[in-house]
């Protein structure tokens, strides 16, 4: 397991609430440029996936933080909505969408389901720029008969350059981290909300520090 220490981001009665866990502390040598940045975005679904049919689960994020994208992962959170006809992952197939058709979008086709909570390293399929529409789609499915299968939610995993301002809101429960060692600074306003588990997370790994420059906005 890494090193690592975390900022649990909330507000309770409009006092911030900061939960530092430092697993090792490591010698910071400053770094120049813009971040690297990750940020991680978790979308609720709680769709149930018909036998030999097919869902859309679809959300609009224009406040990623990023100015481009260089990798990209998704994770998808899977269950069964009846015990009696259990979901089958082999049976399963996907698709993830950035974008609309008239701003040329991007796509990655996800197989070979082996779990209930599979992820896939779409490596450089949404690399460039952030698209105007700011619109994400999974697409998911079932293309055997016999077992049913719920979305119960999704996370996307995206690394890129960094904006000079705006916001990162990654919604509940989402985590936003850096690439490179150093100190790295996030030039966007964060925005804060949840509580505990689903507050949002800033980590840094070891030997790194991260500067939020433009702070903190929202509550939770």
């Amino acid at each position: 397991m890494r090193n690592m220490k975390t900022l649990n981001l909330s507000s309770s009665g409009g006092v911030l609430r900061v939960l530092v866990i430092l697993c090792a502390l490591a010698v910071v040598v400053p770094s120049a440029g813009r971040a690297q940045i990750r940020v991680e975005k978790t979308v609720v679904a709680n769709l149930t996936v018909p036998d030999n049919g097919t869902i859309w689960s679809d959300i609009f994020w224009a406040d990623s933080g990023l100015a481009s994208i260089a990798s990209a992962s998704i994770t998808l959170v899977l269950s069964s909505p009846f015990a009696t006809n259990p979901l089958k992952p082999g049976d399963l197939s996907g698709v993830v969408y950035f974008g609309l058709p008239n701003e040329a979008y991007r796509e990655f086709s996800l197989t070979e389901f082996t779990s209930a909570t599979p992820t896939f390293n779409m490596g450089a399929a949404f690399n460039g720029s952030w698209l105007a529409s700011n619109f994400w789609e999974l697409e998911l499915s079932d293309e055997r008969g016999g077992g049913v299968a719920r979305l119960d939610r999704w996370t996307l995993t995206l690394t890129g350059e960094s904006l000079a301002g705006g916001t990162i809101d990654p919604g509940q429960g989402g985590v936003i981290g850096a690439s490179g060692e150093g100190t790295q600074t996030i030039q966007s306003t964060i925005q804060v909300e949840g509580t505990a588990e689903n507050a949002v997370k800033v980590q840094a790994d070891a030997g790194q520090s991260i500067v939020v420059s433009s702070g903190l906005t929202g509550g939770g």
